[in-house]
């Protein structure tokens, strides 16, 4: 009887070694892709909030071109934040927030703002957000 108990242990521990691998490895997709396992909204459909005119990645894209150009060789990478960005259905476009990491400036929270209109993807609307005075460490005013 002993030994019944213990292979029962032994089954218990590996299943829940591998519940707690396979946790961490869809945290390790959603945290450094733009691909998210468990979220209903990822991998195209109709964006957040199901309303708007197509998915959100293209309105990501837009945004992530438009920093480039404003910020240039500076830019080391950007990445969306999933929890702020989102549609506005009242006016029919998305608001992107990238995070962005700056070159020199890694250390340093700094945030792209985008407006996005639903319908062609085009921005309207640009902001960069950053603690005050690092602006001009990144030539930026």
């Amino acid at each position: 009887m002993p030994e019944n108990k213990d292979s029962s242990s032994s089954l218990w521990l590996t299943l829940s070694v591998f519940f707690v691998i396979a946790v961490m490895a869809l945290y390790v997709v959603e945290e450094f892709t733009d691909y998210s396992v468990l979220s209903p909204s990822s991998g195209g459909g109709s964006g957040l909030g199901g309303s708007a005119e197509g998915s959100l990645q293209p309105a990501v894209d837009a945004c992530k071109r438009a920093a480039s150009a404003q910020l240039g060789s500076s830019l080391v990478s950007s990445r969306m934040d999933k929890i702020s960005t989102r549609y506005l259905p009242a006016s029919q476009e998305y608001f992107v927030i990238l995070d962005l990491v700056i070159r020199d400036q890694e250390r340093v929270a700094y945030y792209y703002e985008c407006n996005v209109t639903a319908v062609n993807q085009q921005v309207i609307r640009t902001r960069v957000t950053g603690p005050p005075g690092s602006f001009e460490s990144i030539g930026i005013e």
